[in-house]
């Protein structure tokens, strides 16, 4: 799928955008409301230059979850059209039975799954995210950020000087 139609560029990509597919609303990254693109690699791309841009170190951990989630979310999906379209071959490659009722059965439990691991919940959910760091980030600058207004790069570099201020100022401290 091609990247076209989507936002995938930090300095492109107004922060909400970002924001809303961090909480799992990877349809916010499309530039047209047809089904269009690959989201998921638009959002890695969008973190990944996030992380480079704002000098975070956690940023690499958060990647690995997003990944994780996306081949997860991926095998259900594929497992859904299965069932929907009675593709039986598919059905067997991923639970080993072309029966729809074992089919139905372990989507079912794929799902219950799913909801409960905690890697698979947004950074919101998980009690990181970038609502709290907007708000920091305001404070430190003395104005209200407007993430419809912010790129996500320009954000990031917010994000990068206040890490740097506060490294320096515990420098000092420390002497």
């Amino acid at each position: 799928m091609s990247l076209l139609n989507t936002y995938h560029q930090s300095d492109k990509t107004p922060l909400w955008r970002f924001v809303d597919a961090m909480k799992g609303k990877t349809r916010a990254l499309r530039r047209f409301p047809l089904p269009f693109g690959n989201t998921g690699t638009a959002l890695m791309m969008l973190y990944d230059d996030y992380g480079v841009l704002s000098g975070s170190r956690h940023y690499r951990n958060e990647i690995d979850r997003l990944k994780n989630v996306m081949t997860r979310n991926n095998r259900i999906v594929r497992l859904e059209i299965a069932i929907h379209t009675g593709d039986s071959r598919l059905m067997r490659k991923l639970t080993g039975s072309d029966n729809v009722s074992v089919a139905a059965g372990t989507l079912k439990l794929w799902l219950h799954e799913y909801e409960q691991t905690p890697e698979n919940q947004s950074p919101e959910q998980n009690g990181g995210g970038f609502e709290s760091a907007i708000t920091e980030i305001s404070k430190y600058m003395g104005f209200r950020i407007d993430p419809k207004s912010v790129t996500v790069a320009e954000f990031a570099s917010m994000i990068k000087k206040y890490g740097e201020e506060l490294k320096a100022k515990t420098k000092t401290k420390r002497l």
